[in-house]
């Protein structure tokens, strides 16, 4: 086979000033194998990947309603600027050279996937399915998001598909029998007239349970290196003469060592490294736009190709394989003069083909509308975009409507009146809440994912290290380091991740005071264990009462974040008490509908903090009391709301700054000492006596009044 063939000529490679020196001698003697009159190179084989492309299919962003590439053309994306591309290749290379794969995670992730998923029938056609069949796909593979919908979605969506979806990993549980394609043979010509077969296996990456559980209770999910090492000898012995592997998983974080029971989420370097008979691997899933080549050694010593494509199809990977025919063997070059490489196809660099919108007109057509819904009125303009360092309105409306729906479902319940708190993360920067009309659109742009809510039971403690753990999204500071730009401390890295923690895996906490100080440790995870975490100074209950480590406390959360997603402590394994399969999203639109308004007043309270200091309370401000029956001359502290204020006298909002980069702290948070948060029934001695001795003079002058009554 092609592997051995590849060796060979690696030996050529390195004899052949060797088995020249006999002739240099006048030596007749020459080795048998240095005859390499039989190779011959022939044209070469072209495939064109795309991955994670998540509904992406024309440049039109639903929640602004204009082009991805509007105000900055180089962002432009979609499945038509590609389709463009594609066409381009074909042409250029010939069609029947061209291979045409997709690495999984396409039918989720945008709004026209919502509305399809939300108003599929038995006869519906997914938008993404009827892109892949219109371009004539070779083969898909799974994404971890084919199976957010449920198995029977999923079976719909493989029924319209043109192409093999494959899925060599996933077996059905009862029977363990493949529960999908493992590979496929196709069958490509050169420009030249040589006929290739292209092996082409898909695996996905085996943490689907943890994110979409009882949705896929009936299949198990393998190691993707234990088993590509099993089926790749079948498919040589199939006769494919160029392998291919769709494995929608990312590179292994550095210094990963391969052990199949990890059941490792990113293992497209494991695979490469650890199995043999690969040319090219086609990675995905980690959205990493910096891998469009990289090569790593097999374990026979021989290279391999690994390519990324751009997720929300911002690049086609453009593969250029040679091949050379040995004897009647066609096989890949894999030498000094040519080998697998890989180039991007920019989709800005290619105008749109409007046929990709005619494709899927109907559901196009029918997101458009949908998204354009006005659901209520906002009382003023609300931004996302510092969200991840500072409290704001927009991110306190989400945990607002999370624990009204919990309320509404504990009444009468055993868990009626245990303490709730709920969860959100900063999916944008960008969304904003203007002042007016708050549509479908406005929602999506806030809440981006298709998640459901849950609920689960916490001790005290346990909701402190799931703080902890959000906490370490933050770049560790010098004490007392002031932050002139808050968008450079977010999205730290760690030990074995090759990439800054996405905002998404950060967690701002409503139903709790806490402050978190960015100057101390993070929590880790080591050796299976979460160790340290020192961050979170400042824990209470949003009424000022201490959370005691043993406390029943009620989380509410998104589906993805409980099943494990972003490794959270305790949460996965935690009893879930609260799963109506209610959808984040529609909920947060039926609220707004029902209030008629969204009014920050109603539901904003500033709970959290961070900074790069320890949490000092600030000092409270003394008031007079009221006395209204006194005379109109002792009345001068009517307007006082220092006592019933927790921003003591703050007057500007924190969804009301016009910049992303806050020079200092964040706006609107309680000043004292960087921003640390005001701790609800503090105080001090000064400050009580001042109150003790206005409390005497008001009762002295009473007295006298009833003696001179």
């Amino acid at each position: 086979m092609h592997m051995k063939l590849r060796n060979e000529r690696q030996k050529l490679k390195k004899l052949a000033p060797v088995a020249a020196l006999p002739l240099v001698f006048g030596l007749l003697a020459v080795p048998a194998y240095a005859d390499t009159s039989d190779i011959s190179e022939i044209d070469d084989l072209t495939l064109l990947a795309t991955t994670d492309i998540h509904g992406t299919l024309v440049d039109h962003d639903y929640f602004t309603g204009e082009s991805f590439g509007a105000s900055k053309p180089e962002n432009a994306r979609g499945m038509d600027h590609l389709s463009t591309a594609i066409q381009q290749v074909r042409k250029d290379k010939g069609a029947e050279s061209v291979l045409l794969l997709d690495n999984g995670d396409a039918a989720q992730g945008s709004s026209i996937e919502t509305v399809y998923h939300s108003n599929r029938t038995e006869d519906s056609v997914d938008p993404m399915a009827k892109v892949f069949n219109h371009l004539q796909y070779d083969a898909v593979v799974a994404g971890n998001h084919e199976f957010n919908y449920g198995l029977a979605a999923l079976d719909q969506h493989i029924g319209t598909l043109k192409m093999p979806f494959l899925a060599a990993n996933v077996t059905v549980r009862e029977t363990g029998n493949p529960a999908y394609e493992q590979y496929t043979m196709v069958k490509k010509t050169t420009a030249d007239g040589h006929d290739v077969n292209v092996g082409v296996i898909g695996v996905v990456t085996p943490g689907v349970p943890r994110w979409d559980g009882p949705k896929v209770a009936s299949l198990e999910f393998h190691d993707q290196v234990e088993t590509l090492q099993k089926v790749v000898p079948q498919v040589k012995e199939d006769g494919a003469d160029v392998i291919v592997v769709l494995a929608h998983t990312g590179l292994d974080p550095k210094d990963y060592v391969w052990n199949p029971a990890d059941l490792q989420e990113n293992a497209a370097r494991s695979i490469a490294q650890n199995v043999s008979g690969i040319d090219v691997i086609v990675a995905g899933h980690s959205h990493n736009t910096k891998a469009i080549e990289q090569y790593f050694t097999n374990p026979d010593g021989d290279e391999v190709l690994v390519t990324q494509p751009g997720y929300h199809a911002r690049f086609l990977s453009n593969v250029n394989i040679p091949l050379v025919l040995e004897g009647k063997q066609v096989t890949v070059q894999w030498d000094d003069n040519a080998k697998p490489t890989a180039t991007q196809l920019n989709a800005p660099d290619y105008v749109q083909d409007h046929k990709i919108e005619e494709v899927i007109a109907p559901w196009h057509e029918k997101t458009v509308q949908w998204v354009s819904t006005v659901v209520a009125q906002s009382t003023e303009e609300m931004k996302s975009a510092t969200s991840a360092w500072e409290d704001t309105a927009i991110l306190d409306f989400i945990n607002r409507v999370q624990i009204d729906e919990v309320t509404r479902a504990f009444e009468g319940s055993e868990f009626e009146g245990l303490p709730l708190v709920a969860e959100v993360s900063p999916f944008s920067r960008t969304a904003v809440f203007k002042e007016g009309d708050v549509t479908i659109a406005d929602m999506a742009s806030i809440y981006v994912y298709d998640n459901t809510l849950k609920a689960v039971k916490l001790t005290g403690q346990q909701l402190k290290d799931y703080l902890e753990w959000s906490a370490r999204y933050y770049i560790q500071q010098e004490p007392g380091a002031q932050i002139d730009d808050w968008s450079t401390v977010t999205n730290a890295t760690y030990p074995g991740v090759d990439y800054g923690l996405p905002d998404y895996t950060y967690d701002v906490l409503s139903g709790v005071n806490y402050h978190i100080d960015m100057s101390k440790s993070p929590m880790k995870y080591e050796n299976g264990e979460y160790v340290g975490g020192e961050r979170i100074d400042f824990l209470e209950y949003s009424d000022g009462t201490a959370i005691q480590p043993e406390d029943e406390i009620i989380l509410i959360l998104n589906d993805y974040r409980q099943s494990g997603g972003s490794g959270y402590p305790h949460v996965s394994t935690a009893e879930v008490v609260y799963d109506e399969q209610k959808a984040i999203r529609d909920l947060m639109i039926e609220w707004a509908q029902a209030e008629g308004k969204i009014d920050p007043t109603v539901f904003f309270e500033q709970n959290w903090s961070v900074s790069t200091s320890p949490y000092e309370a600030p000092e409270p401000q003394p008031s007079e009391p009221n006395t209204d029956d006194q005379d109109s001359d002792d009345q001068d502290s009517d307007d006082d709301q220092s006592a019933t204020d927790p921003t003591q006298g703050e007057t500007e909002s924190t969804t009301g700054g016009s910049t992303d980069k806050p020079t200092q702290e964040p706006s609107g948070k309680p000043q004292a000492n960087n921003g640390s948060l005001a701790k609800t029934g503090t105080g001090d001695l000064v400050g009580l006596g001042a109150v003790a001795l206005v409390l005497l003079l008001a009762g002295g002058i009473l007295a006298r009044k009833r003696m001179n009554a």
